[in-house]
């Protein structure tokens, strides 16, 4: 072969490869897009239509000192135990799947042994039917998914009586939530989606679990506190002066509402968001008689589902009612405002925050910035490990703005006498949970255990505590 024909022969060679290379490069390319297409449609989809709940993966590069908080976040209170309530199918009362409804229950003992929280667990909504089936297939819909202690108990569910001196020792009954509405809807007969059926029965499974705790040492109670957080505040608003009626009048029974004065906006971008789930939750789960009837009456037919919003209903709740809500509630940022992005110099908090490696409420007293070289995962509000973009101009402008859109909606609370009302400028969801939130956040000098001690038991007169603006409040720097 001669020199020419050995280079031509070299030369095809060459070309040969590099078309296959090229080749195989956009196969992984297009199979890459492919797998970001489907999965930000996925993920889309869910957040259109049902929820997550907060799920913590550690770091792949933990240490040995990350384990352990990692084995301290995913450990259960031993002493809280499941109890299930099998007779409440015969009489209606299920889950989505048909499964029967359940609870937690800690004895208490002491000064708190004739008082009780009953705390609804939050963990949003589903919207139509098809997410309503995929939603009963999880805790969130099914006890056959129940594990038989919840986790580690913090905040005002806590045992500690340093972190919760107040609430520590009370009896303490955990509703679990599996109904996809926060216990508004009832829908007599089983819906068949795709060949499988859901039950909508949130208002009688609330029924069926108040009259079973009456057969107990509840029936003598001197002092009730119902406590939700997000979703199960919204269920707390909702069935406050329903529990009320259903228990003796002896009982002296307060409410508080964390993160779930849900404001009734569209989204910045004009989409009304917001109304569209809870108008398509309110007809699929039938819950018009899960809100308020005067409430409902005072609106026509096909704008009752305005009752789900606490601003339309609160003035109609005769219960005592505390709020406890950011004035920048991220949750709401995202799913009703429509933004998700970082906030610039506060990322820590908006971003990072939530991670596996939480401060305990003994480091509390000395607030810190983390550091920079912690391996620190991002954790969307929802669980989605994915860093958004910093806020454009418009976008942080909308964020500032929305204190005064939580200031409007609020305007019942703060005219109402008997309620109370801790409004921080932290961007938080869910202040009474957390060890953190609920001795590290401060307004006007008291933490939220403070206030709401404060207002519970009467030891004060003032319980309206707004805070000042973003980012005025140096004590949000407590929470991680």
């Amino acid at each position: 072969m001669t020199v020419i024909a050995e280079d031509s022969y070299v030369l095809k060679q060459q070309r040969s490869h590099n078309s296959s290379t090229q080749g195989h490069f956009r196969a992984v390319l297009i199979s890459s897009s492919l797998s970001c297409l489907i999965t930000v449609l996925i993920i889309s989809f869910l957040l259109r239509n049902t929820a997550f709940v907060n799920i913590y993966i550690p770091n792949s590069h933990s240490t040995e000192n990350n384990d352990k908080h990692y084995q301290e976040r995913r450990s259960y209170s031993k002493n809280v135990e499941l109890v299930m309530l099998p007779f409440a199918v015969k009489q209606g009362a299920v889950c989505l799947d048909g499964s029967p409804p359940g609870y937690y229950f800690r004895q208490g003992h002491g000064t708190g042994n004739d008082n009780w929280i009953i705390h609804f667990f939050g963990g949003a909504w589903c919207f139509d039917e098809e997410s309503c089936l995929q939603r009963s297939k999880t805790r969130l819909g099914s006890s056959n998914f129940f594990p038989p202690h919840p986790p580690t108990l913090q905040g005002i569910l806590s045992e500690d009586d340093k972190v919760n001196p107040d609430f520590y020792n009370w009896n303490l009954v955990l509703l679990c939530y599996c109904d996809g509405a926060s216990f508004t809807g009832y829908r007599p007969d089983p819906v068949n989606v795709n060949g499988q059926y859901i039950y909508m029965r949130g208002k009688k499974i609330l029924e069926v679990i108040i009259d079973q705790l009456l057969q107990s040492e509840f029936r003598h109670a001197n002092r009730l506190l119902l406590s939700g957080t997000s979703a199960g505040s919204l269920a707390v608003m909702m069935n406050a002066d329903f529990i009320r009626n259903r228990i003796p009048k002896s009982i002296d029974v307060r409410a508080l509402a964390d993160s779930g004065y849900f404001v009734d906006v569209a989204a910045f971008s004009g989409d009304p968001i917001i109304n569209r789930h809870f108008q398509k939750m309110f007809d699929v789960h039938n819950s018009v008689s899960g809100v308020d009837e005067d409430c409902a009456r005072g609106l026509r037919p096909s704008f009752r589902w305005k009752c789900l919003f606490p601003q339309h209903a609160f003035n109609y709740v005769d219960t005592p009612l505390f709020v406890l809500q950011s004035a920048y509630d991220e949750w709401q940022l995202i799913h009703i405002r429509g933004i998700n992005c970082q906030v610039p110099e506060y990322s820590d908090n908006f971003t990072l925050k939530r991670s596996l490696f939480r401060r305990s409420t003994k480091d509390a007293s000395s607030p810190s910035k983390p550091s920079p070289d912690r391996n620190w995962n991002y954790k969307h509000i929802h669980g989605i490990y994915c860093r958004p973009p910093e806020c454009t101009r418009r976008e942080m402008s909308v964020i500032m703005q929305y204190r005064n859109v939580s200031l409007y909606a609020l305007r019942p609370v703060m005219q109402s006498a008997n309620s109370g009302l801790f409004l921080s400028s932290c961007l938080e969801h869910s202040q009474s949970l957390y060890d953190d939130t609920w001795n590290g956040i401060f307004v006007n000098g008291f933490s939220v255990a403070e206030a709401v001690g404060n207002w519970m038991f009467e030891r004060t007169t003032q319980h309206q505590h707004i805070d000042c603006a973003f980012p005025c409040n140096p004590s949000c720097a407590n929470v991680w």
